[in-house]
């Protein structure tokens, strides 16, 4: 089965959004469709390995990092700034407003926050590597609004110093099973995999081979921020095909928007 088409739907839906779980320590390449789907998936195994249990005791140890981290990120509130490059294979498709998706894009993201990390507003733009804009919206008032289909959804609440959820790879493998592992780089990063293995191989568009697992793997700085993820898909003859991943590019606060950032939000605002 293809499943380009569901890839597509799914990040024109979710791109209007285009959330802040980074800066949570969570992935939002999901929103590419991954395959981590449990009806797609080997039923979980009720003992983990002592890989996965290595794996889980360095996975708590970075999410402690990575709260002391946020909480010094948001400091007395003000402005994050985010900048990710992100690639998605064989994606295809329309966004809301009819461009088509690129395999490689980047998002920034400009988000004001109050001394107790509330979201107050934000602003995301998503460009093609040579800079042209591809889709861009905002929030304010409790809205997501699309600057370019003018789509208006509801935003949900969002406070930064709430948001540090479990790793993403630690909580899919607790919940479908798989091969989790922890390594330490030699930069000094560490990285967390897990291995999932799907219940029936599935046809992948140009290849020969059927793919079987899907390996996915996240890099984390020694203050437990993520810093790339990739997503492989493992073929029945052992090749790798890369699927989706993403590379942080900026993180930093204490910084100011653009003048255009600032008018837009500030305009938006008036108008509640």
């Amino acid at each position: 089965m293809h499943h380009s088409d569901s890839r597509s739907r799914t990040l024109s839906r979710s791109v209007l959004l285009l959330g802040l779980t980074l800066l949570a320590g969570v992935s939002i390449v999901a929103f590419a469709g991954r395959a981590m789907a449990s009806s797609r998936t080997v039923p979980r195994l009720d003992k983990a390995s002592a890989a996965a249990q290595s794996a889980m005791r360095v996975s708590d140890a970075l999410g402690e990092r990575r709260a002391i981290w946020l909480d010094r990120l948001i400091d007395t509130g003000g402005w994050v700034h985010q900048v990710v490059q992100y690639s998605v294979a064989d994606i295809g498709g329309q966004l809301p407003n009819g461009n088509i998706i690129p395999s490689e894009y980047v998002i920034e993201t400009w988000i004001k926050v109050d001394s107790a990390g509330q979201v107050i507003a934000s602003q995301d733009v998503m460009t093609d590597l040579n800079g042209n804009v591809v889709q861009s919206g905002y929030t304010v008032n409790g809205r997501t609004i699309n600057a370019d289909s003018r789509l208006d959804v509801a935003a949900p609440s969002v406070n930064l110093r709430a948001s540090i959820a479990p790793d993403e790879l630690v909580s899919s493998y607790r919940a479908q099973g798989g091969e989790l592992s922890s390594e330490r780089l030699a930069t000094g990063e560490m990285r967390l995999s897990l291995v999932q293995h799907l219940v029936a191989a599935e046809d992948i568009s140009g290849q020969s081979s059927p793919q079987v697992s899907t390996l996915t793997q996240i890099d984390y700085g020694v203050d437990g921020q993520v810093l790339r993820s990739q997503t492989t898909a493992i073929l029945a003859n052992g090749a790798e095909i890369s699927t989706s991943g993403y590379t942080v590019k900026i993180l930093e606060s204490g910084v100011k928007p653009p003048a255009d950032v600032l008018t837009l939000l500030e305009k938006s605002e008036e108008t509640k």
